[in-house]
């Protein structure tokens, strides 16, 4: 969510860092200014000051040498900042404008359940994966409830992460949007309940695009976006949209992918990009690079965020989420985005994707899982609470009952008002059901983003890297690492 990870329409889920607090270095306690020796004093007295001396010389030495690996294990080790030891008070991990709004229905929550404490802890994005693989990992520090993107969920479930909630979370099945019911369960068991959904769309700067002549209306096919783009385009100062030419293009292909009716897996988990839509979706990443309507931008970069401040970056073709990012990274733009269907990849072609989305998970080594379950069937089955985050947050629910809100008939004010809401019900009611999400997912998708970078500069053939890709992913299924 991301989330993923979202806005006057959804929010991302993208992570603002959350400080780590530092173990205090140790230091030596200040020693006593010595006093002058004097020829009264009997050797006995000079021997022992002399012992006192060694001794302190030699803890201010041990002092300084434990200090620094101290200060260094804390630091990378996300139990010491997260462990919460009431036995009344449950741990979430979340990011970004996901974790803000999580933390806002805390007070309700413990209103209606006095006798539960809820710590939401705020994790860097680009960290929560990590730190949640080592937290369970090593037992140590891990949340009770985490915000697990629908990408990664299977994986979860496979390595028995997250706990298995079939009799508690059945009664909701038929409640949420059946591709993210599909994230959370394996084999007929339910791992977590459904968050935010994210189908796909084009976040546009509208007066950009009035300003060159552009009519985002004419905007149907990657084509007519390329041409647009080349009119939006003033390098180095503007530009279409962005892909970096280094790394991080795994979303991009994604997105392409599932809109070619490709994916990366198939429902049983195995590989299935290096296949005709994966090198068609390649030769159009490779075609928007070279059009020159793409900065040189990885996602999530100091840059990525300077870029949608500055109008260097005029578009962006992601998840719902998206949107809550935007507004809350540019609150002083409001009124001047807009959002229109991802463009097909080929005339009369399908305009939606997915991208994303969460999930909120009881973690199976949890020992307050009733706790958690009850926070989360507080924050997701709860039409009321679903609709306060997308309200405040722009997370748009995969809870079907809040579609019928007024809400989501109100024009957006942030995206030139907009009815951006039914613009991505109707993406996710026209979504391809072709993609699909498989184990080892984040280490997958960087193998094929690694490869598709080569390919997409001309520095090795588009079916060659995608077979390269393949080959390296499959020795993490077949029993690599995570």
């Amino acid at each position: 969510m991301p989330e993923d990870t979202v806005t006057a329409q959804p929010t991302p889920v993208v992570a603002q860092p959350t400080p780590v607090v530092e173990a205090p270095i140790l230091t030596s306690p200040a020693s006593p200014t010595p006093k002058k020796s004097s020829s009264k004093l009997p050797l006995l007295a000079i021997a022992a000051l002399v012992v006192v001396a060694i001794i302190g010389v030699g803890a201010y030495l041990m002092l300084s040498k434990t200090a620094k690996p101290v200060a260094k294990e804390a630091a990378v080790a996300p139990a010491t900042t997260t462990t919460v030891v009431d036995p009344n008070t449950i741990t979430v991990w979340s990011w970004n404008t996901a974790a803000k709004a999580l933390e806002e229905l805390v007070p309700a929550f413990e209103k209606v359940n006095p006798n539960i404490k809820v710590k939401v802890v705020e994790i860097p994005y680009n960290e929560a994966n990590a730190r949640f693989k080592t937290a369970v990992s090593t037992g140590v520090g891990f949340p009770d409830v985490w915000d697990t993107e629908g990408p990664v969920t299977p994986g979860y479930i496979a390595d028995r992460s997250l706990l298995d909630i079939t009799a508690q979370a059945a009664k909701y099945q038929n409640d949420f949007v059946p591709y993210k019911w599909a994230e959370v369960t394996s084999n007929g068991k339910t791992y977590g309940l459904p968050w935010d959904s994210a189908p796909v769309g084009t976040f546009y700067r509208a007066d950009l695009f009035k300003a060159s002549g552009v009519n985002p209306d004419s905007i149907k096919t990657w084509d007519d976006f390329i041409t647009a783009g080349q009119k939006v385009t003033k390098a180095p100062s503007q530009y279409m949209t962005l892909m970096s030419k280094k790394s991080d293009v795994g979303d991009f292909f994604q997105t392409l992918l599932a809109e070619f009716g490709g994916s990366e897996y198939d429902t049983a988990g195995n590989l299935t990009f290096n296949s005709p839509q994966g090198i068609q979706t390649v030769t159009l990443m490779k075609k928007i690079l070279d059009s020159g309507v793409a900065a040189d931008i990885g996602w999530w970069t100091p840059e990525f965020y300077s870029g949608i401040k500055s109008g260097q970056v005029a578009s962006l073709t992601t998840g719902v989420w998206m949107g809550g990012q935007i507004a809350t990274t540019a609150p002083d733009q409001s009124g001047k985005w807009a959002v229109m269907p991802v463009p097909a990849t080929i005339v009369g072609g399908v305009r939606s994707a997915v991208r994303g989305g969460s999930n909120l998970a009881v973690t199976a080594k949890s020992t307050k899982a009733d706790m958690a379950w009850k926070f989360i069937e507080f924050a997701l089955a709860n039409k009321d609470n679903q609709l306060k985050m997308y309200k405040d947050f722009g997370i748009f629910p995969a809870l079907k009952s809040a579609y019928a809100d007024p809400l989501f008939s109100t024009p957006d004010p942030y995206f030139s008002n907009q009815n951006t809401s039914q613009l991505f019900i109707q993406a996710q009611n026209v979504m391809p059901l072709t993609y699909h999400y498989g184990p080892y997912f984040i280490e997958v998708n960087n193998i094929i983003s690694t490869e598709v970078v080569l390919a997409i500069n001309g520095k090795k053939p588009i079916q060659q890297a995608l077979a390269d890709a393949e080959t390296e992913a499959n020795k993490i299924l077949k029993g690599g690492s995570k």
